[in-house]
C-alpha cells in the first residue's frame, strides 16, 4: 500500500475492524484514511463499497468502477473503463484510494498521472495491487513462465473483461509513481501470511 503522507505527529490509537470480507489490504487502507480523516474521496475502482462501512468518521466518497454498480451511500459513481485514466471533469480530492485495480489497468502511467491531477495540495493517494516481488510468486515465475493470478492470455483477452495483465513489485511501482510526481512514498505493511502484498 502506498501513501504520500507521514505518519501524524503524536500517538494515535485506532480500533478497526474488519468488516469485510478477509481481504488484508482492507483494515490497512481504513486505518490510513482514519487517522488523516479527509472529506473528499475517490474509490477507483469503488468495487462493493467496502470502503465507506471502514471509515470510522463522515466522508463524501464518488465511485467509479466498470464492472460494479453504484455502491450505498457514495455521493456519486459513475461506470469508468480507468483505462483512460480517471474522467477530466472530476473534481480534486483530499484522498483517491485505488485497491486491486492497477495490475488490470493497460496505461497505468496515465492512469497514475490522471489520479495526481485530481488531487487537492498535499492530497493522498492510496494504491494496493498483489505483491509479485515475494520468492514464491518468483519461483512460480521460474517454474511456469507467469506470477501467481497472471495467467497466460493468449487466446482470452476480451476488451473490457477482468484480467490481470500487469504484475507490480514495489521497486517498480515506486518508478512508475515518482515518474507521475508522487512523493513520500511509502510501502504499509498488511495483516497477513508473508510476504503476500505490497
Amino acid at each position: 500500500m502506498l501513501s504520500p503522507f507521514p505518519e501524524p505527529d503524536g500517538k494515535l490509537e485506532l480500533n478497526v475492524k474488519k468488516r469485510s470480507s478477509g481481504k488484508p489490504y482492507r483494515p490497512v487502507v481504513a486505518k490510513i484514511l482514519n487517522q488523516f480523516m479527509p472529506k473528499t474521496i475517490l474509490d477507483a475502482p469503488s468495487g462493493s463499497g467496502w470502503l465507506k462501512s471502514m471509515l470510522n468518521y463522515g466522508a463524501e466518497i464518488d465511485g467509479l468502477d466498470l464492472f460494479e454498480a453504484a455502491a450505498p451511500g457514495y455521493r456519486s459513481f459513475r461506470s469508468v473503463d480507468l483505462d483512460s485514466g480517471l474522467p477530466a471533469d472530476l473534481p480534486r480530492y483530499e484522498f483517491i484510494v485505488s485497491c486491486e485495480a492497477i495490475e488490470h489497468i493497460r496505461n497505468p502511467g496515465l492512469f497514475l498521472k490522471s489520479a495526481g491531477e485530481h488531487l487537492v495540495e498535499g492530497g493522498g493517494l492510496i494504491v494496493t495491487t498483489p505483491n509479485t516481488w515475494h520468492p514464491g510468486s518468483r519461483l512460480q515465475f521460474l517454474l511456469r513462465g507467469f506470477f501467481p493470478g497472471f495467467p497466460c492470455l493468449v487466446g482470452s483477452i476480451r476488451r473490457g473483461s477482468h484480467m490481470h495483465i500487469m504484475p507490480w513489485s514495489f521497486p517498480q511501482l515506486y518508478l512508475y509513481l515518482k515518474l507521475a510526481g508522487f512523493s513520500e512514498i511509502r510501502l504499509h505493511e498488511t495483516d497477513e501470511k508473508k510476504p503476500k502484498r505490497a
